[in-house]
C-alpha cells in the first residue's frame, strides 16, 4: 500500500464520522442521505460473504432508500457516493429514467440483453418513485418481483416472445425519492418491496431551507480559508475512505460466513423494536405489520458492516451491533414517522373530501338542482372538484344528472 496521506484507511467510527462529515460539505444538512449511501458502499463489500438463519443464507447487502423533500441536496449527494465508489473500484450507475427492460434485461435479435442489474455493483435511482409507478403499470406488472428477487440475491428471469433473459444480479440498489402522493406505499409494503429496503425519512420544513441557504452562499462567497473543508482535504477523505472499503473487499471476496459472539437476550432486538413500534397508532402499526421481521434482519447487516470496518473482524460483537443499532433504530422510528405521517395525511384528505360531499349534498337538498358551475361557487370549490365528487356520489345514487353538459350539466339529489 502507498503510504502518502490518502491512501491510509479509515476505520470504525471514524469511517462513519468521516463519510458523513465529507458528505456533509457538499450536500449540506444531509447526514440521512449521506448515512443511507455509506450504508449501500459498505455492505456491497461484503458481497462475498453471507449471514446463516438456520438454513438460509441471507445477504448482507442493504438497499437504502431516502425520501425526502425536492431542493434538499440530493444530487450532490449522489455525486459524493459516486466519488467514494470510484476510489473504491465500485461500480455505479445513476438512473433517472428507467424502464423494466433497462433493469433487467430484453431480448434483441434473439440475443439475451442484461440490464443494468447486471452492469453495476450500485443501481441508484436519484427519483425511486418513477420505479414504483413503473412497477404499478399493467406491462411492468413484473417488475415488483424483480425488485424484490434482486434484493434477495435471487435468479431474475423475464420470458419474452423472442427468447427468455435468465441470470443472478448482484447488485444494491440504492435511491432517493421525494414523498410520493399518488402511490398506493401500503400495497407496495405489503407485497414485501418497500419492506426490503431500508429507510431513511427526513421532514422539511422553511427553517432547513434557509440554513442550508445561509451554508450555500457561505460556501460562494468565503474566500478567507475558514470553509468547512478544503478541496485538498475532500480528495483526501475519499481516498482514505475508498482504501477501506477495496481492503474489506479484498478480504471477505473469497466468501465468509459471518459468526455472531453474543445470546440474543444480551441485545434484545425484539423488544427495541417493540418499544419504538408501541408508540405509534394502531392504523400506522396494522401498515407496518408485514415489514417488521425482514426490517429487524437489517439489524445484523448492519451488524456484519460494523465488523468488516472494524479492521475486517470475522465476527459480529455485541460491540458492533450496538453500534449498528444506533443506525437502525433511527431507521425504524424514521419508518414508522413515515408511514404515520402519510396516514394522517390520507385521513385528513378523506375528511375534507368527506365534508365537500355532504356540502354538495346539502346544497342540492337546499336548491333542488344546480349546474356544475353553480354548485362550485355555492361550495366554494372549483368545477374539477365538483365533477370528481359527483362522480362518486352518481356511482353511490346519492345525486343524479338532470341535463346539460360541462359545466351546464345539472345535478339533482336522487329520487328515493
Amino acid at each position: 500500500m502507498l503510504e502518502d496521506s490518502h491512501s491510509q484507511p479509515l476505520w470504525g467510527q471514524e469511517f462513519v464520522s468521516t463519510y458523513i462529515k465529507t458528505g456533509n460539505t457538499m450536500s449540506f444538512n444531509n447526514s440521512k442521505l449521506h448515512t443511507a449511501s455509506m450504508l449501500a458502499l459498505a455492505s456491497r463489500t461484503l458481497r462475498g460473504t453471507k449471514i446463516q438463519a438456520n438454513n438460509n443464507e441471507i445477504p448482507p447487502a442493504i438497499h437504502p432508500i431516502a425520501i425526502q423533500k425536492s431542493g434538499t441536496g440530493k444530487s450532490p449527494a449522489f455525486k459524493y457516493a459516486r466519488m467514494v465508489a470510484e476510489m473504491a473500484d465500485i461500480s455505479f450507475r445513476s438512473q433517472t429514467d428507467l424502464t423494466e427492460a433497462g433493469l433487467i434485461g430484453t431480448v434483441e435479435d434473439s440475443e439475451p440483453v442484461r440490464g443494468v442489474a447486471a452492469q453495476a455493483e450500485i443501481v441508484g435511482f436519484e427519483e425511486m418513485s418513477t420505479l414504483f409507478r413503473l412497477a404499478e403499470r399493467e406491462h411492468s406488472s413484473n417488475l415488483g418481483e424483480h425488485l424484490n428477487q434482486i434484493m434477495d440475491n435471487k435468479k431474475v428471469q423475464k420470458d419474452l416472445a423472442h427468447g427468455t433473459i435468465a441470470y443472478k444480479p448482484k447488485c444494491t440498489l440504492f435511491g432517493t425519492t421525494y414523498p410520493p402522493e399518488d402511490l398506493d406505499l401500503k400495497r407496495l409494503l405489503n407485497n414485501g418491496t418497500l419492506a426490503r429496503f431500508f429507510f431513511f425519512f427526513k421532514e422539511i420544513d422553511r427553517a432547513f431551507y434557509r440554513d442550508t441557504l445561509g451554508k450555500v452562499i457561505d460556501s460562494i462567497v468565503s474566500d478567507d480559508g475558514t470553509e468547512e473543508l478544503s478541496r485538498t482535504d475532500l480528495v483526501n477523505n475519499v481516498g482514505r475512505l475508498g482504501t477501506a472499503l477495496q481492503i474489506i473487499r479484498a478480504h471477505y471476496d473469497s466468501g465468509f460466513v459471518f459468526s455472531f459472539d453474543f445470546e440474543p437476550e444480551d441485545l434484545d432486538l425484539e423488544d427495541r423494536m417493540w418499544s419504538v413500534y408501541e408508540d405509534y397508532p394502531e392504523m400506522t402499526k396494522e401498515i407496518v405489520e408485514p415489514a417488521i421481521i425482514r426490517y429487524g434482519i437489517h439489524a445484523f447487516r448492519i451488524g456484519a458492516v460494523m465488523a468488516a470496518l472494524d479492521r475486517c473482524s470475522e465476527s459480529v460483537s455485541l460491540s458492533h451491533m450496538e453500534q449498528a443499532m444506533d443506525l437502525f433504530e433511527q431507521s425504524w422510528r424514521q419508518m414508522l414517522n413515515y408511514y404515520n405521517e402519510n396516514y394522517r395525511q390520507n385521513i385528513a384528505e378523506l375528511e375534507s373530501e368527506n365534508e365537500t360531499k355532504f356540502k354538495i349534498v346539502q346544497t342540492l337538498a337546499q336548491h333542488g338542482s344546480l349546474s356544475q358551475s353553480k354548485l362550485a361557487e355555492e361550495v366554494d370549490v372549483t368545477t374539477r372538484t365538483v365533477r370528481k365528487h359527483a362522480d362518486t356520489l352518481l356511482l353511490a345514487g346519492v345525486i343524479a344528472e338532470s341535463g346539460g353538459n360541462g359545466r351546464k350539466k345539472m345535478y339533482s339529489l336522487a329520487e328515493r
